[in-house]
């Protein structure tokens, strides 16, 4: 690259005789085969399956779809069924697929053509689930199922997909230096509102029972795309495996934890206590 800059200044340069214009002249050319050269041996870009997004592919409406209605169909080579139902504004669905299939999952809202969500395995088994979906609009939605990551070429089978209302418990209040327990007997788990104030420092500790699995995070409200945080693993006085959320606010508000199990997995008895972080 230098030895190119150094015949640009050459030939750029405006004094010299004939002869010298001559050389210049030559540098020129030798400077366009150079580049010449170097535009074709740049590696040429190559596609990637893992950028691939399912909502590339086109599908086929096979058929509508009711609340508490399950439906069956059948996914050949590179084949995507879409199932449409209406849906309001302000509701949480479940959407569940099962199967002999590693299925995906897409949900495309009203008068949209990108998925709002998709979901590969959260049922367990290589089966997707969209558990307590938000639907933001109301409208006619469509669920599209497909092998996995909709690629042509992969999974093909049978397969069920059902529509059900998500159904909440009342979020409880968890107070500063309380404690509460419960059991993660549901895909969306259990809420708990936390009150926390400007530069107050807090911990959530959440354990289980002995060799059980939860996870806990803290969000805004039931309809925030992402958390505010998420449980990290740590260990309590005893040894014990918990999940602990630590955190400072900068406003006074009302936060909504969320505790939940493994999808599909037996219920889990756990209890979570609130206090304000240690040295603080």
């Amino acid at each position: 690259m230098e030895f190119i800059i150094r015949i640009v200044r050459f030939v750029t340069r405006g004094d010299g005789s004939g002869r010298t214009m001559l050389i210049r002249l030559i540098g020129l050319i030798v400077i366009f085969v150079l580049v010449s050269i170097i535009l074709r041996t740049r590696p040429t870009p190559t596609f990637n399956q893992t950028d691939f997004l399912p909502t590339q592919n086109a599908f086929a409406i096979v058929g509508t779809l009711a609340f508490d209605e399950t439906v069956s169909g059948s996914i050949g080579e590179a084949e995507r069924d879409a199932w449409q139902f209406e849906g309001e504004s302000g509701q949480f669905v479940n959407l569940r697929v099962r199967g002999d299939l590693d299925s995906t999952l897409e949900l495309i809202p009203p008068d949209g053509d990108a998925a709002i969500a998709i979901d590969f395995a959260s049922g367990g088994d290589y089966q997707a689930f969209l558990c307590a979906q938000f639907l933001r609009f109301t409208g006619t939605y469509t669920a599209v199922v497909s092998g996995y990551l909709g690629l042509p070429d992969r999974d093909t089978g049978d397969y069920t997909l059902s529509l059900e209302p998500a159904v909440f418990e009342d979020a409880r209040p968890l107070g500063m230096g309380e404690r509460a327990s419960g059991q993660t007997d549901t895909c969306d788990g259990d809420f708990f509102t936390i009150e926390v104030e400007i530069g107050d420092p807090y911990e959530i500790v959440v354990t289980p029972e002995e060799g059980e699995v939860v996870f806990a995070r803290l969000m805004p409200s039931r309809t925030a795309s992402e958390p505010i945080a998420v449980s990290v693993n740590g260990t309590n006085a005893d040894g014990r495996a918990v999940e602990i959320i630590t955190g400072t606010e900068t406003v006074n508000r009302t936060l909504l934890l969320n505790i939940r199990g493994i999808v599909d997995a037996p219920p889990v008895e756990y209890t979570v206590s609130l206090n304000r972080a240690a040295g603080e």
